[in-house]
């Protein structure tokens, strides 16, 4: 982490103030950053999900508080912002109302990034003679735009659901300590006061969204420059080098043959080699899992997340036939993905059938699974499941059904496939330092 610390640049934190308590009339209690000339336009900075809004828009807090007043605020259930039952984006974007109303502010131009676009679409449509003109950023009218998306957003939100009926949610964090650290520690921390559980709930009313019905209607009254541009997949960006006379000036579809041509003339783009640039260092070292067990890891609210999103990714796999949902991308699995399967076993007492998915490696003509369960205290269901019904069959990528016969690693075949399995997946070492029983290797043998 040290040498990742080094390539990575952190934009200072030096000098950012401090936000100050505001309390909203029938609504909450939530915290602001009011600075710039008073008597200079309004510019309200809306952050994105799983951050708060210092985190989102301090880099550019002094740049822009030179010619605007900047409001920057935690929206509901975010960093310090309002707690309420529910979250949804309706509300964040009444929120921002009742903010502009609380400091007096009449009209204000709006800058919302990722979430905060969406609020900012919200606002926007409610308050068209106040809202000067939106600016949205790494936003979209919808996320549900190709089946993968769908199919993923709509699993999520059913997980979601059900676990909010049948665990309860934590409790709101405490107090963030505010004293001045270094840079990156602070930004961990103003990260670390948004729950989990709250970023899931929010990414389930995100992928509910849907402006493009009305989008369009927020350019009316607007210059021709200020209007909406339809959202679509980034495109990459023009290949360098002489244009195709044959193809003139290309536009939309034109255009993007002539990219592609333009890569077929240039061959194909050469792996990249050496280190990772600072950029993706920077991410593996925020999706890495920490080396000591992590506070809360055996409470029962663990196990019913752990439960529902391993039900999310069965439905997932089966429904695509293993298209998505067959690699697992978490941890360590975030630079090198896992593959994954699905494994049935019979209750050893009930004699229900039950699938978990499981990350697995190759070993020869038999395929090894481990009982990590996260490193939690305790065997995984399946594990001793196996132990009493050891015939059963799994899904792999492709292929339904794979008949397999269950057996436990002894000691010898353990010692030998286990730096395989830390090696396939780094986190399964962490994992084991987390517990105290050994974790099982079990090998999967084919059967007629």
């Amino acid at each position: 982490m040290a040498a990742t610390r080094r390539l990575v640049t952190v934009p200072p934190t030096a000098g950012v103030p401090e936000p100050v308590s505001l309390e909203l009339p029938g609504r909450g209690r939530t915290v602001v950053t009011d600075i710039g000339p008073r008597d200079a336009p309004a510019l309200l900075l809306l952050h994105s999900v799983a951050c708060t809004g210092l985190l989102t828009w301090y880099p550019a807090l002094d740049l822009l508080a030179r010619q605007h007043r900047v409001v920057v605020f935690d929206q509901r259930w975010h960093g310090r912002g309002i707690r309420s039952p529910e979250f949804r984006l309706a509300d964040c974007a009444d929120d921002v109302t009742a903010v502009a109303d609380a400091l007096g502010i009449g009209r204000f131009t709006l800058a919302g990034y990722s979430m905060g676009g969406m609020v900012g679409q919200l606002v926007a449509r409610a308050e068209p003679e106040r809202v000067t003109g939106p600016v949205l950023c790494s936003t979209a009218s919808t996320f549900r735009r190709g089946l993968r998306q769908r199919i993923a957003l709509d699993v999520f939100g059913r997980t979601v659901r059900q676990l909010r009926e049948r665990a309860k949610p934590p409790a709101a964090p405490a107090g963030v300590p505010r004293a001045r650290v270094e840079d990156h520690r602070w930004g961990l921390r103003e990260f670390r006061s948004t729950t989990p559980w709250a970023i899931a709930v929010a990414v389930d009313e995100i992928g509910r969204f849907d402006s493009t019905p009305w989008l369009p209607t927020l350019a009316a009254g607007r210059g021709r420059r200020d209007r909406p541009r339809p959202v679509h997949r980034p495109r990459p960006p023009a290949v360098p080098g002489p244009p195709d006379p044959r193809r003139g000036h290309l536009r939309g579809r034109g255009r993007a043959r002539g990219l592609r041509a333009g890569r077929r003339s240039l061959g194909a783009r050469p792996a990249r080699r050496g280190p990772l640039p600072p950029r993706k260092e920077l991410l593996m070292g925020r999706f890495s899992l920490p080396d000591q067990k992590p506070e809360g890891l055996d409470s029962p609210v663990t196990a019913k997340v752990m439960k529902y999103a391993a039900k999310a990714q069965v439905a997932v796999f089966r429904l695509t036939g293993g298209r998505v949902g067959s690699t697992w991308r978490i941890g360590a699995g975030f630079r090198k993905p896992v593959p994954t399967l699905l494994l049935e076993h019979r209750g050893r007492k009930s004699g229900r059938r039950f699938t978990t998915p499981l990350l697995y490696l190759r070993s020869g003509d038999d395929v090894v699974i481990v009982g990590s369960q996260g490193g939690l205290p305790r065997h995984p269901q399946w594990y001793r499941n196996l132990l009493a019904h050891p015939e059963t069959r799994i899904d792999l990528k492709g292929r339904r059904g794979v008949p397999v016969t269950a057996r436990v690693a002894g000691p010898p075949e353990r010692a030998e496939l286990w730096p395989r399995l830390v090696e396939l997946y780094a986190d399964f070492a962490k994992y084991q330092a987390w517990t105290e029983r050994e974790i099982p290797v079990v090998v999967l043998s084919p059967r007629p």
